[in-house]
């Protein structure tokens, strides 16, 4: 069936063995749903703050009133000032984004994301609508908020911001809460994908070099040039490769049909790649002896088969029968590499006019000197066919590359959700600092203890943070443990550890963003705070 590119592209992910080579849109919404709820975060920790430092301002707001100002001007004024620092920071932002983040970004990803847009007016739809988004989300309560007092209570200094707003610490509350939730996935997702990064092969890919061959002529060529090469150590065929073809078949086993990987090779190939023996031998019959046809199963055959003695045991591939003589640790395979459920797997001597592929293992340190001179001979018998070779040991490499990129991504969210609700925290904690340094004055003077001073002052802000971990923390979990367990297959069973460290750190961050505070109160001096008085 044809379809356009443009339904290819959205699409692809539902073809099996894709030609466009795009990924699932998932993580594409993801990635939208975090740059909104982030977007959010700044909203928010920027009305806090604004509202805090808004005390400052406070005889200036009174002053205008009684000289005869209104609400609605004064709001005005607010919400002008504060879209004039929205639009600073989207011209500053964008920058930062063209210069700095999109170029890291891009090293990152097996292709590049241009900063661009489909057309000059959608660019301009996507930033006045960024600016109006941001401008009104993050400025209009705070304008309003500061609008409404009167003159008699300012001059009187009954009002005061940032030690009473409730708003303002359902708003911190939220941002904790977000930032647990990040750093505590952030922490589960990397320890799950440094795990999967590490997971042995099942084989020694190392020194391994595998060739396509087009026939059993150029098969036999190059068999002829291993033989007389010093930089070649062995030799095999095979009709698959672990990292680029092999076949998916049902075979049975009595009236139990199987879905399997089957694997036809030359019998000396699980040496050659150091495949792990669990049980039983290795495959020595020839391919002729039909009665002695022999197999290795790898471990998940056995277990989908629930066998408790598998050597010995009948499988019919294609109409032939076979007999389990070993069983290999589960090996690796490109389909299965990370995201699909790994499938019982055969390895079964194949006709040399079958061979798809030489397999070459080079003495050691000298595969790219093996390299160099298959490529030679391969011009030499074969000058019309392309050189289509993968050296085993890199054969992951964009995978294992995936992995890395979403370890930073994830890392870097987590980052910035933490100095988000950090500065939060540090905002209301310092103007409520501020608005209460004659008490912390007058408690000093009262022989008040350091620890005292220190519990009152951070009290209602400990009670936040305290709300905002056992709420975040258990959801953080609960959110990327679901989704590791959607997405892979053989995820690692999660430990405490990453979750204590994600806590700690989360912890720290806060404690460093605000021991100043602390301090500015511990440290306050009577007699310059209660001159006046």
């Amino acid at each position: 069936e044809l379809i356009s590119l443009n339904e290819l592209a959205q699409k692809n992910f539902e073809i099996t063995s894709s030609v466009a080579g795009s990924s699932h849109p998932a993580g594409q919404v993801a990635l939208g749903v975090v740059a909104i709820l982030l977007t959010i975060l700044a909203c928010f920790n920027y009305m806090n703050i604004s509202v805090a430092s808004s005390s400052k301002r406070l005889k200036e707001i009174a002053l205008r009133k009684v000289m005869g100002s209104d609400r609605k001007g004064i709001a005005t004024q607010f919400l002008v000032e504060n879209f004039m620092q929205v639009l600073f920071a989207l011209i500053l932002g964008s920058l930062i984004s063209y210069f700095l983040f999109m170029p890291g970004f891009n090293t990152m990803l097996p292709f590049t994301v241009p900063f661009r847009f489909v057309s000059i007016p959608m660019m301009m739809l996507f930033f006045l609508g960024i600016l109006l988004f941001v401008g009104i989300i993050s400025s209009l309560y705070p304008a309003l908020y500061v609008s409404k007092f009167q003159p008699v209570s300012i001059f009187k200094g009954k009002t005061r911001f940032g030690s009473r707003n409730l708003f303002s610490k359902i708003l911190l509350g939220f941002q904790l809460t977000f930032a647990f939730i990040t750093v505590v996935a952030s922490f589960l997702f990397s320890d799950n994908a440094l795990h999967l990064k590490n997971q042995e092969w099942g084989y020694d890919g190392e020194d391994v070099l595998s060739v396509r061959v087009n026939d059993a002529s150029q098969f036999v060529a190059l068999r002829e040039f291993a033989k007389e090469n010093p930089h070649v150590r062995d030799m095999v065929g095979s009709s698959g490769n672990f990292t680029q073809d092999f076949d998916i078949m049902t075979v049975n086993h009595l009236e139990t049909e199987v879905r399997s990987v089957v694997l036809g090779t030359s019998p000396q190939y699980p040496g050659l790649m150091d495949m792990k023996l669990k049980e039983g031998r290795a495959i020595n019959s020839l391919l002729d002896d039909a009665a002695n046809r022999e197999i290795l199963i790898n471990e998940e055959f056995v277990t989908k088969m629930d066998w408790e003695e598998p050597l010995g045991k009948k499988i019919t591939i294609d109409s032939a029968k076979y007999t389990v003589v070993g069983i290999v640790e589960n090996f690796k395979y490109h389909v299965w590499f990370g995201y699909e459920q790994m499938l019982p797997a055969i390895v079964k001597v194949a006709p040399e006019e079958q061979y798809q592929y030489a397999i070459f293992k080079s003495t050691a340190g000298n595969l790219d000197a093996m390299d160099e001179e298959v490529k030679s001979k391969w011009l030499e018998i074969a000058p019309n066919d392309p050189y289509d070779r993968v050296i085993q040991a890199n054969a992951y490499d964009e995978y294992l590359n995936e992995m890395d990129s979403n370890v930073i991504i994830i890392s870097f969210i987590s980052l910035i959700a933490i100095i988000l609700a950090s500065l939060g925290l540090f905002g209301l904690l310092s103007f409520n600092i501020q608005s209460r340094l004659k008490e912390f004055s007058v408690r000093k003077i009262l022989g008040a203890p350091v620890i005292e001073i220190i519990r009152v002052a951070a009290k209602q802000y400990l009670w936040i943070v305290l709300i905002g971990f056992f709420i975040g923390a258990p959801i953080g979990y609960f959110l990327i443990d679901s989704m590791i367990q959607n997405i892979y297959p053989d995820p690692k069973p999660t430990s405490w550890f990453p979750f204590v460290l994600a806590i700690t750190i989360m912890v720290s961050m806060l404690l460093v963003s605000i021991i100043g505070q602390l301090l500015k109160a511990v440290n306050v001096n009577p007699a310059e705070n209660l001159r006046n008085e």
